[in-house]
């Protein structure tokens, strides 16, 4: 199966993608170690350089639809507490709010939320799931909500200082 379409399955149902992760043979798959939750979690703090790209749909708002979706964060300086990850001093918008929540390492598996607060007031949560790979980067997937009650997803890069 193709990576493209494996990620489409892993998005449409995320709650069968841990049973269909491993009839294809495990994180191998997705190009990174197998997940070992008994080995500990990977350590994954320092420095993180977000991007990514998808798309943003049935949006209330017509104007905020587009299938070129860019996500390229200020740099977040992650700290991590056992599985546990946060971003103690999250940067600044203008007008508005960042926060990033329910950070989690499961021996090489990465989840994370971003949830940001507009200027009027509007929310975009992002919901991300990834795979640390052995250079130190973490890839894999979103989806998320807002802003005007859009739906996205895509896929997502971490590169980690």
């Amino acid at each position: 199966m193709p990576r493209r379409a494996f990620a489409l399955a892993c998005l449409l149902a995320l709650t069968g993608c841990d049973e269909l992760l491993q009839a294809l043979g495990g994180d191998q798959y997705l190009g990174g170690p197998p997940v070992d939750a008994e080995v500990g979690p990977a350590d994954v703090a320092g420095e993180w350089q977000l991007t990514g790209s998808g798309r943003m749909f049935d949006c209330s708002d017509d104007a905020y639809e587009t299938d070129a979706l860019r996500i390229d964060a200020a740099p977040l300086r992650v700290a991590q507490d056992g599985a546990a990850l946060t971003v103690p001093n999250p940067p600044a918008v203008p007008g508005g709010a960042f926060a990033f929540r329910d950070g989690l390492v499961t021996g090489s598996r990465v989840r994370f939320v971003t949830e940001e607060v507009l200027p009027d007031g509007d929310k975009l949560t992002l919901e991300f799931q990834g795979v640390l790979d052995s250079l130190g980067r973490v890839a894999g997937t979103f989806e998320g909500s807002g802003p005007r009650s859009c739906a996205s997803e895509g896929r997502f890069s971490v590169e980690i200082r």
